[in-house]
């Protein structure tokens, strides 16, 4: 069973390998592969996003209790990140933020979905985007106003809110789901031509996504300080999945088929946002990098045990 749940999902990840070999035979430049990471972030994903919760029946995937065990255990992964890097390993104020950034942000777009899709089919992502729609807006709202308490203690609250405004809504991703769930609410309907030439355009958004996430993790060095790497994807591929879990079943009595997806979701290895969160503040890159590297090889066998548990 097992081996059969490894093989389902193995070519999310035979993706990936493909892009780190073709960097590592210089197929493809540093530049190249930054040029296709632009397009993702910028276009693609952005557009695979608007389209699908454009397209979101809300009356139906309106399911409040898998948004609370999720968000729940997602808060409880950046305070224990924090604290724990912070206390624990003794790093300073602003990289321990950053750490727990990263222990919280779970790539759920570039690994959940074609995972999610492979193990409990299409029709069961609509979950999936209903977790994503606040995710990206919550995770930088929480962790821009972290960082800029820290850098500046005697800023106020909502200071540092103000600050937090402009990075998070000039994010195309945070644009193409909260577009996407206006034009939802309003009834929008783009024409037939229309909506059959974005549903062409958006079938290369996770392929060519996660290609370029395997030539971005070519460029990755591994950290000399392993511990703090291992601690974050400890949270991140066990303790953010099991709290979801265990959340979702015994308080918030989440359906079981909106729950595997949930679980699976919170299951996944930190995101590139991750290191962009720590690139913008300077704070913890290297050893992000080493996190976000090693924790999505180890996502390979973590994800087929948990979907062997769940399923």
């Amino acid at each position: 069973m097992l081996i059969q749940i490894a093989i389902l999902i193995l070519p999310v990840f035979l993706i990936i390998i493909f892009g780190f070999i073709c960097r590592q035979l210089q197929i493809l430049t540093d530049q190249d592969v930054d040029t296709l990471v632009r397009f993702c972030q910028n276009i693609g994903i952005p557009t695979l996003l608007f389209y699908n919760v454009l397209n979101l029946n809300l009356n139906i995937v309106f399911e409040l209790e898998i948004w609370f065990a999720y968000y729940t255990s997602l808060f409880a992964c950046f305070f224990i990140g924090y604290f724990g890097t912070k206390y624990v390993f003794f790093q300073k104020t602003e990289d321990a933020i950053a750490f727990g950034f990263c222990a919280m942000f779970s790539n759920g777009v570039l690994l959940g979905l074609p995972i999610c899709a492979l193990a409990f089919g299409e029709e069961s992502l609509s979950i999936n985007y209903f977790i994503i729609v606040g995710h990206g807006p919550i995770c930088y709202l929480l962790g821009i106003i972290s960082m800029e308490l820290a850098k500046t203690k005697q800023a106020s609250l909502g200071r540092s809110l103000i600050s937090s405004i402009k990075p998070i809504f000039s994010n195309n991703l945070s644009i193409g789901i909260l577009l996407g769930l206006f034009l939802n609410l309003v009834g929008l309907q783009f024409p037939s031509i229309v909506n059959d030439a974005v549903k062409i355009f958006i079938v290369s958004a996770i392929p060519l996504a996660l290609f370029s996430l395997g030539g971005v993790l070519y460029k990755y060095k591994i950290s000399k300080n392993l511990r703090v790497s291992i601690f974050i994807i400890s949270i991140s591929l066990v303790f953010h999945p099991l709290t979801v879990y265990f959340l979702g079943t015994y308080s918030f009595s989440v359906n079981r088929e909106v729950l595997v997806n949930g679980v699976i979701m919170a299951a996944m290895a930190p995101g590139l946002n991750a290191y962009f969160f720590a690139n913008m503040y300077n704070a913890g890159k290297e050893i992000i990098a080493s996190t976000i590297f090693i924790g999505t090889i180890i996502t390979i066998f973590s994800t087929t045990a948990w979907i062997y548990v769940i399923r």
